[in-house]
């Protein structure tokens, strides 16, 4: 979710449909059921709202999207590596096919493994593995650019 907000409250959603439906859990480990329960409620939410997109201005009559505040620990220099990096990574994540995507920032920021990403993707064990590589193989290809 881009927006703050709206990830809090499919985080909120999320938390009322686990609770309600808590009795139906029968696995070892709750963290993949969890993140399957968010997972859909942000699908659900995303496919509601995507006909209404709208594009804040703030005062300044920029697009809202604001800018990244340099750490002040840093210096300029630093802190433009650093920016450039962060952009480039995120560039080359946006860029992935979403069903990619997915399987990357399971793996990488939620640090699951595979088997937990086959659960809360709903996806064989198999497609996931090949997933991560054709993802890895174009995140490979876009950095030598």
């Amino acid at each position: 979710m881009a927006d703050p907000v709206a990830a809090e409250d499919v985080v909120q959603d999320a938390c009322l449909r686990a609770w309600r439906h808590f009795a139906s859990f029968n696995g070892d480990s709750g963290r993949p059921w969890l993140l399957r329960i968010v997972r859909n409620v942000a699908y659900s939410k995303y496919r509601a709202s995507h006909s209404n997109i709208e594009v804040p201005l703030d005062n300044d009559g920029n697009d809202g999207l604001g800018m990244d505040v340099p750490d002040p620990a840093l210096g300029p220099e630093a802190s433009l590596i650093a920016g450039q990096d962060q952009a480039s990574v995120n560039d080359a994540l946006r860029a992935l096919p979403a069903h990619l995507r997915v399987c990357v920032e399971l793996r990488v920021l939620d640090d699951l493994s595979y088997k937990e990403i086959a659960h809360v993707a709903d996806i064989p064990l198999g497609t996931v593995m090949s997933r991560l590589y054709r993802a890895r193989g174009m995140l490979k290809q876009r950095a030598s650019l």
